[in-house]
């Protein structure tokens, strides 16, 4: 199970959709050439910083481990 949140005042769109072959993708719509963080969790109570992006003018794909077996990651994205 893939879940996304949002955080930020001017938040950026982030949706979740599954690559070819059954990988999961997060796609970040947001501002042009503003700084994102993507932060991941596995309890909604503890982040650590996932991965570092750069907002262009289409959204930005960014592929995500699966999670483990009968587990949950969830991911959100917030500015620097």
């Amino acid at each position: 199970m893939l879940s996304a949140l949002v955080t930020e005042n001017r938040a950026p769109a982030l949706t979740s959709r599954l690559a070819k072959g059954g990988a999961p993708v997060l796609l970040i719509a947001g501002q042009e050439g503003q700084l994102y963080r993507i932060e991941q969790s596995s309890n909604l109570q503890e982040w650590k910083v996932f991965k570092l992006v750069e907002g262009l003018a289409k959204p930005v794909e960014v592929s995500v481990p699966a999670a483990p077996a009968g587990g949950t990651r969830f991911y959100r994205t917030v500015t620097p």
